[in-house]
Parts: structure tokens; sequence; C-alpha cells
């Protein structure tokens, strides 16, 4: 390779960074609403736990204003519900409210990032970064659903944008900085590895700095402290409520030995640069991909490039990237269940992005000029059409391979039997895992008759996990529909409706109704389609 370009600041364009922000806002919405295909429970929660702020100020559980969520045996930072509540406000309970705000970050991460990158290496790096971001399976998969992780790399981004802004002179810079590693490890369990370890390397690399504005640098870690207290507190306090997830998917179990906790946690390390991972088929888990790559295969190529170029360069800010890139599967790494992981490794995109973009604009700068807007324009291209196969699964077969996932058919199996409620006594989803929340948010059931621990919400019953089948059937002898999986036997004499994702397709749902319903049905004339 030779020698490294130097980037340099130039005057501001602004039609490219409206481009690729208008792209990114696009590929982010793009029928949002029906893709990802069904709202997922942990949307579902966030969702309804929004509606419950918005309209009473306590969460489902009557907790007021809270900082925490305690959830399918976990808990979890509100920043994601806080976040969805103007989009409840605005359009109600619905797959647009909840996957939006998870939109809005995703291009804010975009644009705070093209910030970064201008105020560091000037605007081609700039362009190149935000476009390769913006166009990054990765960065789009979980730019649409809504999780709580989305919000890492903005915060990352933020952070570093308003570092730089510091090293320019700007104190409120460091303040910035500070609280947004602290919102980090509010936000999501990985930071809470991944930002002592970042600023470790990151104080080194820019000590000279730290040293010269100490008073600053203090202000910066009173804003982190400020930030990050709440996760100290439930950390301190209610240790293992807050460990209850990791202690169960934790490399760390009782039984193993030294030797193998090493193995594991290596094993797991390097799954997260191989190249099934980075290019091939990305995150086994279909709500983290879509069976390819997680990375662009320009994004990759120009990734091993700005590595090279970081490599060789060794500036603070080319070490800090290089620091990012080593420690970002750490996290993910301590932890033995759907590796590699592409939501616990989210830590990763800002880094690679802009070692991306400095490895485009290296190939760029390293040609005669009168060839650099042919090679940018070829690697411009070659970005859209690295994208498509990603693009043409995602937005193609992707909607009904991953219905399952993502609990398609609660939403149809109660539009199915909302004609017919007053003929049904009860209403059984049987061994759905969330199905309160996805009711709750289907059924718009108010916060004030949302019972999260009963076993029936009016005519919704939700019987404890893996109830005796049998004996559910034996105890409702009047007209009753039970929704399930269909992997379980129907009623004696029922009647079976499938829910397909798609025509002809295999179930991913069923719908069950009782002997005494179907001939309720029957007598009323409803039919008996087999179709929702």
């Amino acid at each position: 390779m030779s020698a490294p370009v130097a980037f340099h600041p130039t005057p501001w364009r602004a039609w490219p960074l409206l481009g690729i922000l208008t792209g990114a806002l696009l590929l982010r919405v793009l029928f949002l609403g029906s893709l990802p295909p069904a709202l997922f429970r942990d949307e579902a929660e966030k969702l309804y736990t929004a509606w419950c702020l918005a309209t009473t100020g306590h969460d489902a559980e009557g907790r007021l204003l809270p900082l925490f969520i305690h959830v399918f045996g976990v808990t979890t930072s509100a920043v994601y519900q806080y976040a969805a509540i103007p989009f409840v406000w605005l359009l109600g309970l619905n797959e647009w409210s909840a996957r939006l705000p998870a939109a809005v970050v995703g291009t804010l991460t975009v644009l705070f990032l093209w910030l970064w990158a201008r105020r560091v290496y000037g605007e081609l790096v700039a362009n190149w970064a935000a476009l390769l971001l913006a166009l990054s399976p990765w960065h789009v998969v979980f730019s649409r659903w809504a999780q709580q992780g989305i919000f890492l790399p903005l915060w990352l981004a933020v952070g570093m944008w308003a570092w730089s802004n510091f090293l320019r002179g700007k104190r409120w810079g460091a303040i910035l900085a500070g609280a947004c590693l602290g919102l980090a490890i509010y936000t999501y369990d990985v930071a809470r590895l991944f930002v002592p370890l970042f600023t470790l390397g990151f104080a080194c690399f820019h000590s000279k700095e730290i040293r010269q504005r100490w008073r600053d640098t203090l202000l910066a870690l009173l804003a982190f402290g400020l930030c990050a207290f709440p996760t100290f507190v439930l950390l301190v306090t209610a240790t293992e409520q807050a460990q209850a997830r990791f202690q169960r998917i934790s490399i760390f179990q009782p039984d193993a030995s030294l030797v193998s906790i090493v193995r594991v946690f290596l094993g797991n390390y390097f799954a997260h640069y191989s190249p099934g991972f980075l290019l091939w088929r990305g995150d086994a888990e279909l709500r983290h991909g879509a069976g390819v790559g997680v990375l662009n295969w320009v994004e990759a190529v120009t990734l091993v490039v700005g590595l090279g170029v970081a490599v060789r360069r060794r500036s603070p800010w080319d070490r800090t990237l290089l620091w990012w890139f080593l420690i970002f599967p750490v996290a993910a790494s301590l932890t033995r269940e759907g590796i590699p992981h592409a939501l616990r490794s989210i830590v990763a995109q800002p880094a690679v992005a802009m070692l991306s973009g400095i490895g485009a604009a290296q190939l760029v700068l390293a040609v005669r000029e009168t060839w650099r807007k042919h090679i940018a324009q070829l690697i411009f291209l070659g970005a859209l059409v690295g994208f498509l196969p990603f693009a043409a699964r995602y937005f193609g077969p992707y909607r009904h391979e991953s219905a399952a996932n993502w609990q398609y058919g609660v939403k149809q199996s109660l539009e199915l039997l909302a004609p017919h409620l007053d003929l049904i006594d009860s209403v059984v989803f049987y061994n759905i895992f969330g199905a309160e929340y996805l009711v709750g948010v289907y059924a718009k059931i108010p916060p004030r008759a949302f019972q999260l621990n009963s076993p029936r919400m009016g005519k919704f019953e939700f019987p404890p996990f893996h109830a005796p089948l049998r004996e559910l059937y034996r105890a409702r002898v009047g007209p009753t529909a039970y929704v399930t999986l269909p992997l379980y036997p129907p009623p004696p004499e029922g009647h079976v409706v499938a829910i397909s994702a798609k025509e002809n397709a295999s179930p991913v749902a069923v719908v069950y109704l009782n002997r005494p319903l179907w001939e309720r049905l029957r007598e009323r004339g409803d039919g008996a389609s087999n179709k929702p």
C-alpha cells in the first residue's frame, strides 16, 4: 500500500450530506409498518410502556416515571420507552410508533458520524463514512425495530463529535462527551464493559489534552457520573436483578474450568471477525439480520484499507479507532448463545464506518487527480451494488421467512376473532411468550385495565407457560378460542384456522376453535374460512 494520504478539512457542500441523509432515512422507514412482518414481544412491551407513561406517568407495573423496566425476567433501561412517547402521542399504538424512534436514531447516527468525521478527517472521509453507514446492513436492520441497542452507535458518534469539538477549544465538548459515554452505560448492558475498556484506551491516546485541560476533564467525568449513576445504583442495590440475564447466558458457569472459559471466549471473539459473520451469513437470528453478511462488500474492502491507513499513520484518532475495532466483540464474547451476535456487538458500527470512510478516501486520493472522479464513482456504484444482496432479501423473502421470529400471527388471530368476540367466553394464548404485551397493544387495552401478572384480562387468558394443554381444554366448556403455535394439538372436535405469512406456506401460528364456539359460529353463519 502506498503511504497514507493526508486528509484535510474542506469547504462544506450540503448536497452530498442531504442526499446521504435522505437515502438513510428512506431505507429505515420504507414499509416500516409491515417490515419486520410483526411486532416482537420486546417491541410490544416498549410501545405499551410508552403509552402507559404518556397517559398515566407510570409503567405497566405501576412505577412512577421509572428509569429501568423490569420485564421478561430482565431489567433494562427505559430510554427507548421515553423516546417513543412523542410517536405514540402522534400515531397511537401501532408498528410505526414503535419503530420510528429507531429509524430516527439510526438516521441521526449517520448525521453525527458525518459531523465527527468532517471535524477530524475532512469532508471526503465524512461523506464516505456516512454513506457506508447508511448502506450498512448491520445498521439498517437495527434501525428498523424497537430495541435500545440502536442508541449505542448514536451516543458514541455524538460523544466523539463532541470530543473533537473539545479539542478545538469548545469546553462543552468534554461535558457532552462524558454525558454520552454515561448514557451508553445506562442504555444497554454491553456498554457496561465496552465503555470502560474504550475509555481506558481513549484516555491513553488523548492523554496530552486530558492533562493540559484537567479542569474540563473533571467536568466530563462529572457528566459521565451523573448519566451513569442510575446504572451504578442498580448494580449495587439490585445486583442479582441487574445481572439476571447475563448470569443465564454468561460463559462463567459454575461447572466451567478456566481453560474452557478462555477457549470459549477466544472462539466467540474471533467469530465476530469471521467472513461468515461479516460477509456471508451474518447473525443466525433473523431479527438481527437477513441471512447475509453484516457488512456491505465495498464497506468490507474499504475497511481493510482504512485499517491499513490507521496502522501506518497512528494519530491519536487512528489509534482510538484501532482500539475500538479490537475491543468491540469483548462483551458479546462473554456470552454463550447466538455467537456471533450482531446486537451485542453493535458498538462496532461507528468505528467500522469511520475506518471504511478513511479507506474509501485513501483509494480516491491515492490515484492521479484526473482519475479521482472515476474512482469515486466506481466506489459509489460498488457500494450501491454491494447493498443489493441485502436489499433483495430483506425487502423480498425475508418478510415471510422471518415471520416466526417476529411472533407473526398474534395480530392476525386477534383480527380474525374480533368480529366474533360477543360469541366467545375466552381467548386463550397458550405458550406465546410476551402475549400480554402483544394483546395489550393490538387490543388497545387501557393502562388501568392492564394486569401484567394476572392470568386474565377481560376475555383474554394467559395460562402459565407449559400448563397441561389437555387440562386447559377440559376446564373450558364454554365457547373458547386458543391462539398458539402449530406444534400443539387442537382440542377434541375443534376447528383449526392456520395463520401463514405467505399463501400456501407452512403456518406460523394457529387458532383453535373448540366445538361450542365452532357450533355458535356456524349457527350465526360466520363462515369457516381458514384465512384471517
